[in-house]
C-alpha cells in the first residue's frame, strides 16, 4: 500500500474525530469544547485541501 494511501486514511481519521467532537460539544452544550472542535475540524480541512489538490501527477512512492 502506497504511503499516500496511509496519509489519506490518517487525514480522514482526523476529520471523523473532529466531526464527532463537534457533535459531542453541541450535545453537551459545552461552548468552549465546541469552539475548539470547530477549529480542529477547520484545521483538518485546511490540511486536506493541498493533499487532494496535489494528488494528480505526483507520486512520492
Amino acid at each position: 500500500m502506497p504511503s499516500r494511501a496511509f496519509i489519506t486514511a490518517g487525514w480522514w481519521g482526523y476529520f471523523i474525530c473532529a466531526a464527532i467532537y463537534v457533535v459531542a460539544g453541541i450535545r453537551a452544550g459545552d461552548w468552549l469544547g465546541l469552539t475548539g472542535s470547530v477549529f480542529f475540524l477547520l484545521a483538518t480541512v485546511s490540511f486536506m485541501i493541498p493533499h487532494y489538490r496535489n494528488r494528480k501527477g505526483h507520486n512520492d512512492d
